[in-house]
């Protein structure tokens, strides 16, 4: 059995700088429309929403780019050990369940006796920054693969 391409080769190299900046560019989107929706009284500026949006895009490009090292660095390992390709919609589900359990288990290991509501946005960020960066890791490292058995 080999792993062989039809068409363009996929660059796993390429897949593991581009993704971490598909989320960090989704958290910048995000945060921005987020903060900008919650300024009912116009008190922070376009430059201040600006700076806010920015620096959580700082944040979540590290996220992104530890999540695709970790999770990336399995999957090449996975493709590379039993030569199967997972399919896009499982990419995406397993990427978007380890994103959401990782903060959801950060909130639950914490020793507060409530849950706390910002834990919980925090995951749903994370879950829809995991999206894009699950996405553009497949597409340019898994796409054109295919296995000959």
């Amino acid at each position: 059995m080999r792993v062989r391409f039809s068409g363009t080769p996929p660059n796993f190299i390429l897949a593991f700088m581009v993704a971490p900046f598909a989320g960090a560019v989704t958290a910048i989107l995000l945060a921005f429309i987020v903060v900008f929706a919650a300024n009912d009284d116009r008190r922070w500026r376009f430059v201040e929403l600006m700076a806010m949006a920015a620096a959580v895009g700082v944040y979540a490009l590290i996220l992104c780019a530890l999540f695709t090292v970790v999770i990336g660095t399995c999957v090449v390992a996975y493709v590379h050990l039993r030569r199967h390709i997972p399919s896009l919609l499982s990419a995406l589900t397993i990427g978007f369940l380890i994103a959401v359990g990782v903060f959801l288990l950060l909130d639950v290991g914490s020793s507060r006796a409530e849950a706390d509501l910002g834990f919980l946005g925090l995951a749903g960020f994370a879950g829809v920054c995991s999206l894009p960066t699950t996405w553009s890791f497949w597409w340019l490292g898994l796409r054109g693969r295919r296995t000959d058995d």
